[in-house]
């Protein structure tokens, strides 16, 4: 799955840059229609698609929360061929940035056997904080703040829109960002036992 997702997180980050330059997007942020979007988006769909299916069949492995993640991008991206949307779509597909750097734990740890300990741990740590620091960038401080600018567009054209989308648009950013907000906390809980910053957890008392 590491590679699959690799693949797909780098195409989308280096795909989706010329989609901030389509000026149909940029001059309509809600409407603006682009077939080089769309077939960009094509693409992601169809990998969020397979993750979808593949994390809720492995729910057991993975979690809730990455099923959750996987049908809410399918929703979302499924809903851009309205058209709406379309310049955000390419903003939430760079979050992918964070992904190249998780992905990189899964090939650093094969790798591990054709490199010196001391390498390894250095290449390690390296992707370790790039990942942190990329996670919080695009998904912790960025993330909301696009939100924001989605529901403040989406309001403004509120006379041209159905409920319902706003409804889902919101429903959808709110479900993400809350994961989000929930694997940061995890990865920071992370960090800070590995750099010695959290509190040991006391010993079980046994009784007599």
């Amino acid at each position: 799955m590491a590679v699959v997702s690799q693949i797909h997180a780098v195409y989308a980050v280096l795909f989706c840059i010329p989609i901030f330059f389509e000026k149909d997007l940029v001059n309509d942020r809600v409407f603006g229609i682009s077939q080089y979007a769309m077939k960009v988006y094509g693409v992601s769909l169809g990998y969020f698609i397979w993750d979808a299916i593949t994390t809720t069949v492995n729910v057991s492995l993975g979690g809730i929360g990455f099923a959750l993640h996987g049908i809410c991008c399918v929703l979302v991206f499924a809903l851009a061929y309205r058209p709406s949307l379309q310049y955000y779509g390419a903003v939430f597909l760079m979050f992918e940035i964070s992904t190249v750097f998780l992905n990189n734990k899964k090939f650093i740890s094969v790798a591990k056997p054709f490199f010196t300990p001391q390498n390894i741990a250095y290449v390690s740590t390296a992707n370790d904080l790039l990942f942190l620091i990329s996670f919080f960038i695009v998904r912790i401080v960025l993330g909301p703040y696009f939100s924001y600018n989605v529901f403040a567009d989406l309001f403004d054209a509120k006379a041209s829109i159905p409920n319902w989308i706003i409804g889902f648009y919101f429903s959808t950013n709110f479900i993400l960002n809350c994961l989000n907000f929930f694997w940061f906390y995890k990865i920071a809980n992370i960090a800070a036992k590995r750099i010695g910053l959290s509190k040991p957890s006391k010993p079980a008392v046994k009784s007599e």
